[in-house]
């Protein structure tokens, strides 16, 4: 075999050479640059005959493969030199032997090379690098004879495409004028009469007066423009502009031209962010967009794998997904997952399979600040929306698959990030078709390219940021907590009997438990119960020291419920040992159905097992065992009171200094992040009436839960979204919806239920706590 790396296939062919040869190819297509390399062997054949499956002649003009090769800028001198060839030297025809091969006849010799690559390009002769590993295969003798018999057979049945590709080259090497060259930029420059139509209707129909419009900035109308014509080029657009440039107000500036279409439009977005989408379509006081009269369907994210039940007044039973003519998909980023489940559909296939390719043609928008994680896979995901799932719908544009451009060019990122980290060399060594397709369907801006390009004098200039000050401080202000290595060495001990309840079923009870409960995968493999539940104490485990991280006070909240969860399991169990001549039934957990039996009967919630299938011996006796070392845990926690918590003070002396020292004159405003609900009420009742009292300061909390939401700022409910438009009114339009509140919310605390899709700019301190 001959693999271009010891010997190419080019230097085998020319072994086999002399002036007298002749050479038949078969490929799905042969590139010009191919044809030119052969014709200036040494010893070039006397006559080159080639047979083409593709049926697009272009592809010999114009092959990716020969990418490279234009790139010397010498296509038209050795476009000329082909044709002149052509009908003299070379023969092409359009066909296919059954073979990828080429074949080579010296007198009464015949030498045959089978290649996997169906096209004979430069690299495929081995004078350039390939990307895909290349075998070639020589036979000689009968079987190769058998070969060109079988060429032949083929060649005298097809179609000669000479006169025809001889036509396209002249017309590509023809001599232009520099009125031709004037046309020929003109057309580039005006190429799309329809966008200039389209952009002539708009004006007609009175969107530029309408209230969003009025309201956008000068950028933020580019990007309305050019989604509108993206989505209806393309059938849909991905909106990818950085945090903070209005991305919400760029999606209902494309949502108003497509409602005075009389189109119906559905908002899909995650629960946290309700409120930022219901408001603008409501007769609300914040709803500055009133004059627009939006009328947009809302539904959740999560909506998509629910069947039946309500949501925001929509009988989800009976809604009609897939009679929507334009779909936006806030924080478009959730579906970048399409992880098929062996129980039911997820939400991305029901999103593709359901929505976008039944009923009507549906347009999709997409919102996402971060539509790439981890992988461009991410983005192919997304951009399928955009295609309906066709790998194949922009090759009217050049791109043949979304999926190989995609996989190439991440292929490409891995290999420069494991060598020479240097941008202009991962510029140079990207596949150009990625970043076509991004220039077709995205519209991503970063505020560096908002502040080159655009007048910035409406928006005035981005903040600085300022490096970031990390603070450390130990648990306990008096140091008597244990160290956080004891605390892990207790929590490694733990059996936590209360969520592996499946580890103590009796021998003889557990197939019936396999057989109600495991589950087999689209694999074959068997997803076991009893696995789940290791993965879950785990995850436990590490919940636990996230606590601790978090607080002492989440900490010690969350120890205190696993001890209740303890005691109730050992007082259930303790229960059915007094009372088992009564309670004992014939009966087997495949009996058992929901409410069928009496709770005292079992333990567990999704999960549940009967009392009398355990060991009953050992799962009390680690249960017992868990609460010991839990109890010495919980003792040592709750030890340390708010005037002990050295975290806490630690940020009242961060809090004082940026109150006392603002970095803008006249913001005391502080965002205050923690991860878990329990921290954030704690921060709250620790920290409100201290900056109140000590300087007149208004505190706020959200997590999610709208029980959970409080503000001691006067003349405030504490809903949700009044919180953060109080916290940030400049950003909210507060002024333009309300002059009942005059004072501000100066200390938000919150959770992730405010980390991505609101507007808090007026702040100008995070503290990740």
């Amino acid at each position: 075999m001959i693999d271009n790396k010891t010997t190419t296939f080019l230097q085998a062919i020319q072994q086999h050479l002399t002036s007298t040869s002749e050479v038949y190819i078969q490929g799905s297509t042969v590139t010009m640059y191919a044809i030119k390399t052969i014709l200036q062997l040494h010893q070039a054949p006397r006559h080159i005959s080639i047979l083409i499956s593709d049926d697009n002649a272009n592809n010999i003009i114009d092959a990716d493969e020969d990418a490279v090769s234009r790139n010397q800028l010498n296509a038209h001198f050795v476009h000329q030199q082909v044709s002149h060839t052509i009908s003299e030297t070379v023969a092409i025809r359009q066909g296919f032997c059954g073979l990828n091969t080429v074949l080579i006849k010296t007198d009464d010799r015949v030498h045959s090379f089978l290649f996997t690559s169906p096209v004979v390009s430069p690299q495929l002769l081995g004078v350039q690098p390939s990307t895909t590993p290349v075998i070639i295969t020589p036979i000689d003798g009968a079987a190769a004879e058998q070969h060109l018999a079988l060429f032949l057979d083929y060649w005298n049945d097809s179609p000669d495409i000479g006169p025809t590709l001889l036509h396209k080259i002249n017309t590509v090497t023809a001599k232009a004028t520099p009125v031709d060259q004037y046309h020929y930029t003109l057309q580039h420059v005006f190429h799309d009469f329809q966008r200039v139509k389209r952009q002539e209707s708009i004006e007609r129909s009175g969107y530029f007066k309408s209230k969003i419009w009025q309201l956008l900035y000068n950028f933020q109308k580019d990007a309305v423009l050019g989604a509108i014509d993206k989505i209806e080029k393309y059938g849909g657009c991905i909106i990818a502009d950085s945090v903070g440039l209005g991305k919400t107000f760029e999606a209902l500036g494309v949502m108003k031209y497509y409602q005075q279409r009389n189109d119906r439009v559905l908002v899909l977005c995650p629960k946290r962010l309700y409120e930022n989408w219901a408001v603008y379509r409501s007769s609300d006081r914040r709803n500055i967009l009133i004059d627009d009269r939006f009328n947009y369907d809302l539904l959740f994210h999560t909506d998509l794998t629910r069947y039946d039940g309500m949501s925001n007044g929509v009988d989800l039973e009976n809604f009609y997904w897939e009679n929507f003519d334009l779909i936006v998909i806030d924080e478009s980023h959730n579906f970048r997952n399409n992880n098929p489940s062996n129980q039911r559909k997820t939400r991305y296939q029901r999103l593709m399979e359901d929505i976008l390719k039944k009923g009507v043609k549906t347009k999709v928008l997409l919102l996402s600040a971060t539509p790439v994680n981890n992988k461009l896979k991410d983005l192919k995901n997304q951009i399928y929306f955009i295609t309906e799932d066709d790998d194949r719908a922009l090759t009217h544009v050049g791109i043949n698959s979304i999926n190989e451009v995609l996989r190439k060019t991440q292929s490409e990122f891995n290999k420069w990030l494991d060598g020479n980290n240097d941008r202009q060399n991962l510029l140079s060594r990207l596949d150009g078709r990625y970043f076509k397709m991004l220039d077709l369907l995205t519209i991503a801006r970063s505020r560096k390219h908002i502040e080159k390009y655009y007048d910035t004098k409406d928006i005035g200039t981005f903040p600085e940021r300022l490096k970031p000050s990390n603070q450390e401080s130990p648990i306990d202000k008096e140091g008597r907590f244990p160290h956080i290595s004891v605390i892990n060495n207790q929590l490694l001990k733990l059996n936590m009997a209360v969520y592996n309840p499946t580890k103590y079923i009796r021998a003889d009870k557990k197939e019936e438990y396999e057989q109600k409960y495991d589950y087999t995968v689209k694999n074959g493999s068997i997803f076991r119960q009893e696995s789940r539940e290791e993965s879950l104490v785990s995850l436990m485990r590490v919940n636990f020291l996230k606590r601790l991280e978090s607080s002492i006070a989440s900490f010690t909240i969350t120890m205190g419920r696993f001890l209740d969860a303890i005691n109730e399991n050992i007082n259930r169990v303790n229960h059915f040992q007094r009372n088992a001549d009564t309670m004992v039934a014939d009966i087997s957990i495949l009996d058992i159905e929901d409410d069928d039996y009496d709770p005292e009967l079992l333990i567990g919630n999704k999960v549940q097992i009967l009392i009398q299938d355990l060991d009953l011996l050992r799962y009390k006796d680690e249960l017992i065992r868990d609460r010991n070392d839990i109890e010495f845990i919980l003792d040592a926690a709750k030890q340390i009171s708010p005037e002990r918590d050295a975290k806490l003070i630690k940020l009242k002396e961060v809090i004082q200094e940026k109150v006392t020292n603002p970095i803008n004159v006249g913001n005391r405003k502080i965002l205050l992040f923690t991860a878990f609900a329990d921290t954030a009420t704690y921060l709250y009742d620790q920290l409100a009436e201290w900056l109140h009292t000590e300087y007149q300061i208004y505190s706020g909390v959200v997590s999610g839960g709208q029980s959970q939401n409080k503000t001691n700022l006067a003349n405030s409910n504490n809903k949700f979204n009044d919180i953060i438009s109080n916290f940030s009114p400049r950003s909210k339009k507060r002024d333009q919806f309300s002059n009942e509140v005059g004072a501000e919310v100066d200390l938000l605390i919150g959770t992730d239920c405010i980390s991505e899709g609101q507007n808090l700019q007026d702040c100008d301190t995070v503290i990740n706590y």
